[in-house]
């Protein structure tokens, strides 16, 4: 799945959780569901919501 493979290279080097929430934002904001975003980072897809959520605040 290509899109899947697209999303496995914007998280490639993320060292620290404030990164990776960063980037979750930029996937979300191309169209990535929270769910593939998830899948991909291996987290819960609440987490994925959490991060969009508190980014709202």
């Amino acid at each position: 799945m290509r899109k899947e493979e697209d999303l496995r290279e914007l998280f490639q080097n993320i060292t620290d959780t404030k990164q990776r929430n960063k980037v979750i934002l930029q996937a979300i904001e191309q169209g990535y569901s929270q769910h593939m975003i998830a899948k991909v980072l291996g987290i819960s897809q609440q987490a994925v919501y959490g991060v969009v959520k508190r980014s709202r605040r």
